[in-house]
């Protein structure tokens, strides 16, 4: 494992952010198609928090890296 610096750490986050933008944004997207014609509905803050969760927990306890530490090759 290498040591790893400020620069790695932002690029790790910004590339986190980025892959958590996408499904949070394809999950808001396809609930309110589903949710066309009914009265149920939730802000896009709301998808972003709990998949920002789920990301995190899936991906941090099952392989103890993200999709973004897998690509710049840390831990």
């Amino acid at each position: 494992m290498k040591t790893v610096g400020i620069g790695t750490r932002v690029l790790n986050f910004l590339a986190d952010t980025s892959i958590i933008f996408l499904l949070s944004y394809a999950a808001y997207k396809g609930w309110t198609f589903y949710v066309l014609l009914q009265m149920s509905y939730f802000p896009s803050t709301t998808s972003f928090a709990t998949i920002l969760f789920l990301y995190y927990l899936i991906f941090e306890t099952i392989f103890s890296r993200t999709l973004a530490k897998w690509f710049i090759y840390t831990r």
